[in-house]
């Protein structure tokens, strides 16, 4: 195959330019673009909603029947749980080798099939755990004091989010930490009293009359009808219709009638301020094929149009742009790519002839266009792992064909024809090249089966890359690169040449000096004295273990690069009140814009720290009163005007706000990957009381060690209950649980 592909230059030029146009053709056709790569986790959640349920009444409702339900599941390997205030969540693992597919619609059937969940509690909703990283949030602003209140400010921020969706290029937007809509309907008990009604005949009739079925179909000669009561209601004037009883004439009394009914938001509290406005975030995904740089493209041209047309009292800013960090790392493996491929075109000119050193260094870009054919095959994207990969890869990919290249080189100053040295100079070190390639794919083919958490994705990409590209330069060494080598005139040695030429040849000349002077002769003593080789390189390898072994050399599980990004996460006991969270977020906020006054460049007026964006009452996914979050942008370190890092930053700004009174976690993130735990401990135990004792004790001595901090755990006491029992005179007035419970 060398050498019909040697003899055959056309060929050779054939095979690289397929693999040039179907690489081009699947980077720009096959191939999404995203910052963080989706994936699917071998996990399935089952989350439940029962609002107003205490820990305890969710774990005995819900969890313990949801895990007895899917424990002797086959493909299950491990069921955790949580139970919080109305809310229950399952996570069960996937066993390795079991289609997720079929586990999600096994543990869908045994969930459906409870007959015992309480009736009051929402359908358990079954997904499969996927994670679909966001690109770009847009912070939709309003000002209260022009009209734009809570529901004036979500309402734009309705049609802001229409008006995204409504692009080409964004399939996905999802509001982030806002209030859900809620129908309220107040009824005062002297009117349920003036009726004969109770809460719970009003809510009957309500469910009775919301509804929309399906009533089945009548078949006839002309054609189907189908048959639906479509009486659903979405509005407070929906509502209101709803007849509640009649009077002795017949004529309804409807919900309107006696009824307040508001068409607001669910009463719980929760105050989002950007900049220290009033805001409704929204959140722009990516999906499918979309590329993740157009998605944010899309996103600021639409809110740099929007604002020169929005009313007065309302703006649109971005937050949180990711496409950032893939255009960042694009423009890394360009300018990798440039110089990478300038110091190869440099070295070979010098050292062996200009013509080698282009041929060898056209191998790259072929490399890198034959892995992209593979990409797409294997689920491949581009994101900032895929990038690192191929940058990593730029400095092996050229190895084999450099050995190549100089081996057919010698074969030409040896005094044999182009062609010749060619097919002998690439068949005498074929073996060699190709078993070095081989053990380099060897070393990395283990990070593609690390597993199935996070960390182990993440970790796959880079094979995914790598592999490729050295199976292809290994085929662009062997079939493509000797082919052009052999149209290489033989230099005539006896001819000076220009200037360039001259200096080449001395330069070559003084490294072959140097090898045969200098290199040749120790590498003789080394093989000579087989001893003393052996043990200096066991003295040598001994040494850079005890550095490792004795902690020299640090380790961590996650590396902490500097972000942009600085979060303050609060978490408060659950007893807390919202006006107390939201005070301690407050004080944050104050020493926060006391160091954005103090980072102000004096010049032009610009500021360290560019957005705050601060929520009480959610962090994350959480919504409760007792948790808050401030998150903080900087500007990036080429425009700061003092030489200040993100981690120093939070640092000053954790010491100036001081111990927050009663904090049960206070978190502060300021390296990208900092979420990663580097230590967890894991309890479990029967009897609450006693593993909330050992909670503390394991929280206390940990306190001790001097390089420990950040210390956390989801074990919360709960807040206090009432519970109702009833005394034996009130089942003989007639009265029982359930009519307690409704009023």
């Amino acid at each position: 195959m060398i050498e019909w592909f040697a003899r055959n230059s056309v060929a050779a030029n054939l095979l690289m330019i397929g693999v040039v146009i179907a690489g081009v053709t699947a980077a720009t056709r096959s191939i999404p673009l995203e910052v963080f790569p989706s994936f699917v986790l071998d996990r399935v959640t089952i989350n439940t909603q029962f609002r107003g349920a205490t820990p305890k009444s969710v774990e005995e409702g819900i969890t313990t029947r949801i895990e007895q339900a899917i424990s002797d599941l086959e493909g299950v390997d491990e069921i955790n749980s949580r139970s919080s205030e109305g809310l229950s969540t399952v996570i069960a693992d996937i066993a390795s080798g079991y289609d997720q597919r079929e586990i999600l619609d096994n543990i869908k059937l045994r969930v459906d099939a409870l007959q015992t969940l309480p009736q009051s509690a929402e359908n358990p909703v079954v997904s499969l755990a996927a994670m679909n990283w966001g690109v770009v949030f847009v912070a939709v602003m309003g000002d209260p004091e022009v009209g734009y209140g809570e529901k004036a400010l979500r309402t734009y921020a309705d049609k802001v989010r229409e008006d995204l969706l409504a692009t080409d290029e964004i399939s996905l937007v999802e509001f982030d930490g806002v209030k859900n809509y809620e129908i309220g309907i107040e009824i005062d008990p002297i009117t349920l009293q003036s009726y004969g009604l109770s809460l719970g005949d009003v809510g009957r009739a309500i469910r009775s009359s919301s509804v929309d079925i399906s009533a089945g179909n009548i078949q006839s000669r002309s054609g189907d009808i189908l048959l639906r009561v479509d009486g659903q209601a979405f509005s407070a004037a929906d509502f209101a219709k709803i007849p509640v009883v009649y009077d002795e004439q017949g004529t309804p009394i409807r919900l309107g009638d006696i009824a307040r009914i508001q068409d607001g938001f669910e009463e719980q509290p929760l105050i989002s301020l950007f900049n220290g406005k009033p805001v409704v975030m929204l959140e722009v995904l990516r999906v499918g094929d979309q590329s993740a740089i157009t998605v944010a493209d899309t996103t600021l041209k639409y809110i740099e149009a929007t604002n020169l047309s929005a009313p007065e009292g309302v703006s649109l800013e971005y937050w949180d742009d990711d496409s950032v960090l893939i255009r960042d790392r694009l423009q890394t493996l360009l300018w990798s790519g440039i110089q990478g491929g300038f110091l190869v075109l440099l070295l070979l000119s010098l050292f062996l002839r200009p013509a080698v050193a282009f041929w060898v260094f056209l191998g790259i870009p072929v490399s890198f266009m034959g892995a992209l054919i593979f990409m797409p095959l294997v689920g491949g994207t581009f994101n900032i792992m895929s990038l690192f990969a191929f940058i990593t890869v730029l400095g092996i990919v050229v190895d084999d064909a450099i050995v190549t290249g100089e081996n057919i080189y010698r074969k030409m100053r040896e005094g044999k024809d182009s062609l010749t040295a060619s097919i002998e100079g690439t068949k005498q070190i074929a073996v060699p090249v190709t078993f070095g390639i081989l053990t380099t794919v060897v070393a990395f083919a283990p990070l593609a089966n690390l597993g199935s958490n996070r960390l182990a994705i993440l970790a796959a990409q880079i094979p995914m890359v790598v592999i490729p590209v050295l199976l292809m330069s290994l085929v662009e060494s062997k079939f493509v690169l000797p082919a052009h080598l052999s149209h290489i005139k033989p230099r005539n040695r006896e001819q000076r040449g220009n200037v360039l030429t001259r200096a080449q040849m001395r330069i070559s000349r003084g490294l072959e000096e140097f090898v045969e002077e200098r290199y040749q002769p120790f590498l003789e003593k080394c093989v000579h004295n087989k001893l003393v080789t052996l043990t200096v390189v066991i003295c040598v390898s001994a040494t850079i273990m005890a550095v490792a072994i004795f902690g020299h050399i640090k380790y961590t599980s996650w590396p902490r690069v500097q972000s942009e990004e600085i979060r303050f996460s609060l978490t408060m006991p659950d007893t807390t009140g919202f006006d107390t969270t939201h005070a301690h977020i407050q004080n944050i906020v104050r020493v926060i814009e006391e160091k954005q006054d103090k980072y102000t460049n004096p010049e032009n007026g610009i500021s360290i720290i560019r957005h705050i964006y601060v929520t009480s009452g959610v962090s994350g996914r959480t919504k409760k009163a007792s948790v808050g979050q401030v998150a903080v942008e900087i500007i990036a370190p080429p425009e700061r005007h003092v030489e200040i890092t993100a981690t120093e930053l939070a640092a000053e700004i954790r010491n100036a706000v001081g111990d927050i009174p009663g904090a049960q976690k206070f978190s502060i993130r300021a390296e990208a990957g900092g979420g990663v735990t580097p230590i967890a401990i894991e309890l479990s135990d029967d009897n609450f009381f006693e593993l909330g004792e050992m909670v503390d004790a394991i929280r206390t001595k940990l306190r001790e060690f001097p390089t420990v901090y950040d210390i956390q755990d989801n074990f919360t006491g709960g807040k206090e209950e009432l519970n109702i029992t009833l005394k034996p005179l009130a089942y003989s007035l007639g009265l029982n649980l359930a009519d307690i419970a409704e009023q």
